[in-house]
């Protein structure tokens, strides 16, 4: 992934046009990034709603004791990288939803300076105002990304991810420039931690191995050695993964992803450009926008004078390496599970976030005016907090809603039942002690979630039985409390017809009704004795 190429060139590549700003604009701009950089660290610690499914699972498994995690991840299907890093964590700082959300904010804080050092290596190849623009750029993106913020707010693996991209684009390129075991050792560590932190990560490091396949046939015979100890260093990484694959055999066979159909790759790609903007907001638009325009120009734009650009379908050196391994890696992820029929969620994609963030910096390098480029820094900056603000205060989960009305009201003895499971281990951590607790189909506690052959076990539950089995659990004394939703795959109507079987025996009260607003969204209805 070497961004060391020479660029093509013209007028200005060879005598550029490249005004200072005058020291009054470097102040204001020195002050606007200082705000922006503020304002992106408060937004890692604000987020103020309950943990949701991901989270609360995440947190379940990762305070288990240590030896116990990965035959819970068994059931679970995830790597285990960032659940013993939270494991660790927990002991230090506990289990609140401030405390654990906190290791995914440090990681989003760690991400800032390594953008920043990414940029300026990636921008150097147009000199330095070239690496300067590139560095400041990538900072700021990152900085007041929507994406960025959303999963430096959620206790997951993606804002580690980021960081673990970041890091290995710096020690790729030294080991690039530099070969030595010491920088092969640093690939080899970092690719290791990737394939033990998401299952997406065999594409990206499938599309940097073939790069770097690529580039040791291509390169002079005495220049090979630096590709070459790229490839043995992936190679290495993955030896250092071979223990884990027995697990990883047995989750592709039994876990997989039941709870979502898989969207077409050219669609899977739509959805993380405006994802990585921010989703569905008005002010995610201009950002998409920019995003796009931003990439073809980095890939496509030289610059010649100060208020032209070029354009070159042979495409710049360097950069669409940058391009080529950022789209090819989520379009091969992409592909691979469409095949397989297994489902995407965007931020799976946060392996490739860092690659088109840098991308879309350098091409801010095509304007030589400085003004030009502030003012777009300035735009997107702007828009980018403004969206990461709602983004993170967004109610993410109706878990509090829920707990807030059984814990008031509720009784010891009384039974809350989960349908589908999928709904229960946000709003179990929240509820008092003294209530028993059962999730469809299983009756086990909902705490976690069993993912091994779901659709099977889903199946074979039959719902009426099920409810009269909760309404015998808690006798003519107690409460039936059913927490619910709809539209769960693998699911179909059997939690409505529990539902309906429950009616026939005792009056349902509604107390909680579903809101679309909340990302996680569940209902409520209270059956009396």
């Amino acid at each position: 992934m070497s961004v060391d190429a020479s660029p093509l060139t013209s007028n200005a590549e060879s005598n550029p046009v490249t005004p200072e700003p005058r020291a009054g604009g470097r102040i204001v701009l020195a002050a606007l990034v200082v705000l922006a950089l503020a304002a992106a660290v408060i937004i890692r610690f604000v987020a103020t709603s309950p943990l949701w499914l991901d989270e609360t699972l995440t947190v379940n498994i990762a305070r288990l004791p240590l030896g116990d995690i990965p035959g819970a991840l068994k059931q679970d299907g995830a790597p285990p990288l960032t659940y013993v890093l939270l494991h660790f964590w927990i002991g230090v700082f506990g289990t609140s939803t401030t405390a654990v959300r906190a290791l995914s904010a440090v990681w989003g804080l760690v991400a800032l300076p390594l953008a920043y050092l990414v940029g300026r290596r990636v921008g150097r190849s147009r000199g330095p105002y070239g690496s300067r623009v590139t560095a400041w750029a990538t900072l700021l993106l990152v900085a007041s990304s929507p994406f960025a913020a959303r999963y430096a707010t959620e206790t997951r693996m993606y804002a580690l991810q980021i960081v673990l991209v970041l890091l290995g684009f710096l020690v790729l390129t030294n080991l690039l420039d530099r070969p030595n075991l010491g920088w092969a050792a640093a690939v080899a560590g970092v690719a290791a931690a990737l394939l033990y932190s998401h299952y997406w990560s065999p594409y990206l490091l499938a599309v940097v191995g073939a790069g770097l396949i690529v580039a040791a046939l291509r390169a002079p015979k005495g220049e090979r050695r630096g590709p070459l100890y790229g490839i043995g260093a992936l190679v290495a990484g993955g030896v250092v993964f071979l223990p884990w694959v027995p697990t990883l055999l047995f989750q592709l066979a039994h876990t997989g992803t039941p709870w979502a159909r898989p969207p077409a790759p050219t669609a899977g790609l739509a959805w993380t450009l405006v994802d990585f903007s921010g989703g569905d907001f008005w002010a995610t638009w201009p950002i998409v926008l920019v995003l796009i325009v931003m990439l073809f120009l980095a890939v496509f734009g030289v610059p010649d004078t100060l208020r032209t650009v070029l354009i070159d379908v042979r495409t710049v050196p360097g950069i669409r390496t940058i391009a080529v391994t950022g789209f090819g890696a989520v379009l091969l992820a992409l592909t691979v599970t469409w095949i397989q029929g297994g489902a995407v969620q965007v931020r799976y994609a946060a392996l490739v976030f860092p690659l088109l963030v840098v991308a879309t910096a350098f091409g801010l390098t095509v304007f030589r005016d400085p003004r030009i480029v502030a003012g777009v820094l300035i735009v997107v900056t702007t828009l980018g907090l403004i969206v990461s603000w709602h983004s993170v205060r967004a109610p993410r989960t109706q878990a509090g809603n829920v707990a807030a009305v059984i814990n008031a009201d509720a009784q010891p003895g009384d039974v809350v039942v989960f349908c589908p499971d999928q709904i229960g281990p946000d709003t179990n951590r929240l509820l008092k002690d003294g209530l028993v607790q059962r999730a469809f189909p299983d009756s086990t506690d909902p705490a976690r979630i069993n993912w091994v052959d779901y659709p099977q076990r889903m199946k074979s539950v039959a719902p009426r039985t099920y409810a009269d089995e909760m309404l015998e659990l808690a006798g003519p004394d107690h409460t039936v409390w059913l927490v619910w939703e709809e539209g769960y795959r693998f699911v179909t109507s059997k939690c409505e017809a529990i539902l309906d079987q429950m009616r026939q025996s005792r009056t349902g009260i509604d107390r909680v009704m579903s809101r679309d607003r909340f990302g996680e969204p569940m209902g409520l209805v209270e059956f009396r004795p």
